[in-house]
């Protein structure tokens, strides 16, 4: 997503249309809204700082209250989309969408409209099978100034995960120093 990298066609292992099976994988989030399968008013646009819960959309019934993904804006060309989804568990050979944001980004010139998934771990021998921003993990685009890190995932139905939202340099920010001293 930043930096140098590859587009796959068809690449979103989550996603039927990205070589997914049935009936664990659903089309991503962002194709149900444009088939009108969820409703936009169900998706949370985020513009500032915060904490935000996001629902799992791959299941039976929604409940208008909540939100079952969320996008970020980037740039004037792409935009962030987070999703949840509960089909997956620990035993369902992919556990890092049991235990994270499933990230991906709306992209006109390169996805046809349709988003693309983000590997958050790039270079690891998992490929994008733990593309999730997993508990504990941050995604950050420094660029834009995007920072979106996993706080919680619930073990109940319907599943959600609650990320906080960080939008700005934080040029300020620095890794903690530790000092020893002896008495």
């Amino acid at each position: 997503a930043i930096g140098p990298g590859a587009n796959s066609e068809y690449g979103d292992s989550y996603d039927v249309m990205g070589g997914g099976g049935v009936p664990k994988d659903h089309y991503n989030a962002a194709a149900k809204v444009q088939v009108k399968w969820l409703p936009s008013s169900y998706v949370q646009n985020v513009t500032g700082s915060g904490l935000y819960r996001i629902y799992a959309f791959d299941q039976p019934s929604l409940d208008p209250r909540n939100r079952y993904a969320m996008t970020i804006t980037k740039d004037s060309l792409r935009t962030y989309w987070g999703e949840v989804r509960q089909n997956y568990n620990g035993d369902s050979g992919r556990p890092w969408a049991d235990k994270g944001m499933i990230l991906g980004w709306k992209y006109p010139s390169g996805s046809g409209g349709n988003i693309q998934l983000i590997d958050t771990t790039p270079g690891s021998p998992y490929i994008k099978d733990d593309a999730a921003i997993a508990v504990g993990s941050t995604f950050s685009d420094t660029e834009a100034g995007i920072h979106i890190t996993t706080v919680g995932v619930s073990d109940t139905t319907p599943k959600y995960v609650d990320v906080i939202v960080n939008i700005g340099d934080f040029a300020g920010n620095h890794a903690p120093t530790l000092v020893l001293e002896t008495s």
